[in-house]
């Protein structure tokens, strides 16, 4: 008859060893790639903020005649007074549709 010995197919004690080696190696090798890629994102992700608040301003001067939010008063949808800039009557625009500054005072 042949030999009936299972044979043992389990890891020893060394190979463990050096494939945990292995992991750590490569792990230690890839953390500072990783480290850089995170900064890279949060530049990006910055970037995309000051882009979408840019074209926020840009899309309400459009609609309110060149003003930005900050030049208008609230009761024309503006935010001088929250914004401390400065007074601007309710029924004063700041710029005419031409684009040059009108005082109604």
């Amino acid at each position: 008859m042949k030999n009936m010995h299972k044979q043992n197919k389990a890891f020893t004690l060394i190979e463990l060893m050096v494939v945990i080696a292995i992991i750590a190696i490569l792990a230690t090798s890839l953390l500072p790639a990783l480290a850089r890629t995170m900064q890279q994102a949060q530049r990006v992700t910055c970037s995309n903020n000051l882009k979408q608040v840019g074209l926020a301003f840009r899309t309400f001067a459009l609609a309110h005649n060149g003003n930005m939010p900050m030049t208008l008063a609230p009761a024309l949808g503006g935010a001088s007074d929250d914004v401390g800039y400065r007074q601007v009557l309710a029924t004063q625009e700041t710029r005419n549709p031409t684009g040059a500054f009108a005082s109604l005072w």
